[in-house]
């Protein structure tokens, strides 16, 4: 098993990461094509272990830069997410072994047997 890479970006500072990228696609393509400029979008996603544990903490930075009438307009944004790490190398937010309880809306995702 692999990272599922659409989970694991959704996961990613609950949800906002998505989010953001979102709208940093949005707006460098609007922004290109009304300058007829180039925009760039970089995402550095770096993994650090949490001391004796089977986590490891992703620190995420996401900067972009698009073009403006006279220049060009950037902005970076950083920050960081736990994830746990199963034996195979794959990662969750939740535990391996642990179901999802809520989605991202916070809604009852399943029920877990006692």
């Amino acid at each position: 098993m692999s990272t599922n890479v659409s989970e694991f970006i959704g996961e990613l500072n609950q949800g906002k990461v998505e989010q953001q990228v979102s709208h940093m696609l949005s707006e460098v393509a609007a922004a290109v094509m009304e300058n007829d400029g180039k925009g760039k979008i970089v995402i550095t996603l770096d993994l650090k272990k949490i001391s004796n544990s089977s986590q490891v903490n992703v620190s995420h930075t996401l900067k972009y830069s698009r073009p403006t009438k006279f220049g060009t307009k950037s902005e970076d944004l950083t920050n960081s997410t736990p994830m746990y790490v199963s034996a195979d190398g794959s990662m969750t937010f939740f535990p391996p072994k642990q179901g999802r309880f809520f989605d991202k809306q916070g809604q009852v995702d399943q029920v877990v047997p006692d």
